[in-house]
């Protein structure tokens, strides 16, 4: 009997080319069941099927107008939380126990064979719709009344052995690859950029690319809305007013990163850090980029925080030498004419884009090896009792130097916000710079004459160290 029923399935029964409403209203006008599989997931993009239980609906409300009864039936089979039906459809669960998904497919095909005399609602339902097929067979194949009785039994004995069975093996198949709870534990931010305007590339995040937050990516930047899509410049503008001092340097690391994924003439940059609004280093992290055939984009951007070193010791030379070692470092990047980001580089460097691509490099050392010195806890009273002196006036000679730095600090990296905000090509760009050299001469002073006195006080100390025990 279910061979004689007429299935009408849009994505099946729609060919190429057919206006589709049309398609669908002709079909559904001659279907006595619409068989909705309701998932609770409604996807903008496709929404035919809203259109098909409307159209359906309507049919069995004007049935019941002009005749006051309808032999229309709309059947939802859907898995979790029931939909909101009305006008008689009927709400039918097709979900399969989470307790049954961690069993056997076997056991679970067995266990979903009824009596053919006490059927489920499924059966009774794939039964209504058979017997509705028998009411329309000629009448001569309905004399047989005996024939007919040991076609229905036959028929309640498929439904109940065989094809439920197979249905809900099928279900439990489908249903042991699909996803319960998805979750991202990094912090991620998706950027969606608009199709660029013709024969152009983005050189710069627009304003407009949209920003969708998981896990929380906001908060690292201090903005409370954690789970709100945000456009690029209402993103740029929060972090500004949060972080005065180095809002630009964080927005122009996650722009390099963004841009350098989406430019086929620049290689990927995944080397980007910056600190977050509570003093925690992050790695800007991209790893997928899509184009889409509308000519938008989307970037995955990942924001990792830096591991914290382990304490494999808390001797007083273990300390010496941690100090040593970073003051090195320092040195050689901040101090020596020899380094890359040396005054000297930045003075012969005639390239704007090019000196705004070093003063981010020359901000990622220094926290880099800021979080150094905090991992190994430098600027804490005891570490600098070992490296510099305890008594009082090492002391007090430490704090003075160590508020020396902090002040040259600060004016470097308000300088360095200046020249990172300001477009490479702009008129004031070359007095920005002009002031940026200046502050960074200062620093280098500054940093010399600390890190002089203070490492060459660790030497000796180290030397001590050695020789007391």
């Amino acid at each position: 009997m279910f061979d004689r029923i007429k299935i009408f399935f849009d994505s099946k029964s729609i060919d190429g080319g057919d206006e589709i409403r049309v398609d669908i209203r002709e079909g559904l006008n001659k279907s006595d069941f619409l068989v909705v599989l309701y998932t609770g997931l409604f996807k903008r993009s496709h929404g035919y099927t809203g259109y098909e239980v409307g159209f359906f609906d309507g049919l069995i409300v004007d049935e019941v107008a002009k005749s006051g009864k309808t032999t229309r039936k709309i059947i939802y089979l859907h898995c979790g939380e029931p939909p909101v039906i009305g006008n008689g459809a009927l709400g039918i669960a097709i979900g399969v126990d989470v307790a049954d998904l961690a069993g056997n497919r076997a056991a679970y095909v067995q266990k979903s064979i009824q009596s053919p005399e006490n059927p489920d609602a499924l059966a009774r339902a794939l039964l209504e719709i058979a017997d509705r097929a028998e009411s329309r067979l000629p009448p001569p194949l309905l004399d047989d009344r005996n024939e007919s009785d040991l076609r229905r039994n036959r028929r309640r004995k498929a439904v109940a052995e065989e094809i439920i069975p197979g249905l809900k093996g099928k279900l439990f198949d489908s249903m042991s690859t699909r996803v319960t709870r998805h979750s991202v534990e990094q912090r991620l931010i998706e950027f969606e950029l608009p199709k660029p305007a013709s024969d152009q590339i983005y050189t710069s995040i627009p304003d407009d690319a949209n920003l969708t937050p998981h896990s929380g990516a906001f908060e690292i930047f201090g903005i409370s809305q954690s789970n709100d899509t945000a456009t690029w410049s209402e993103f740029r503008n929060e972090v500004r007013s949060r972080d005065a001092l180095g809002g630009s340097s964080v927005l122009l690391a996650i722009e390099q990163a963004v841009i350098s994924a989406i430019s086929p003439s620049v290689r990927l940059d995944n080397d980007q850090i910056f600190k977050s609004s509570n003093d925690q280093i992050f790695r800007v992290l991209v790893t997928r980029q899509m184009d889409y055939y509308n000519g938008r984009k989307v970037v995955h951007v990942y924001f990792v925080q830096k591991l914290q070193d382990s304490e494999l010791g808390n001797n007083d030379t273990s300390t010496i030498l941690g100090f040593i070692n970073v003051a090195a470092k320092y040195r050689f990047i901040f101090i020596e004419r020899d380094s890359q980001l040396s005054v000297e580089s930045f003075v012969f460097e005639p390239d704007p884009a090019k000196i705004q691509k070093k003063v981010r490099q020359l901000i990622r050392e220094l926290l880099l090896i800021e979080e150094d010195s905090r991992n190994l806890k430098l600027d804490q009273v005891a570490a600098i009792s070992m490296y510099f002196g305890g008594d009082p006036a090492h002391l007090a000679t430490a704090k003075s130097l160590q508020d020396q730095w902090f002040e040259a600090r600060g004016k470097l990296m308000a300088s360095a916000e200046r020249i990172l905000a300001i477009p490479p090509a702009s008129v004031e760009f070359n007095a920005t710079n002009a002031e940026w050299l200046t502050t960074l001469k200062s620093f280098r002073q500054t940093s010399d004459e600390i890190n002089s006195m203070v490492t060459v006080q660790a030497l000796e100390n180290l030397k001590k160290s050695f020789t007391s025990g």
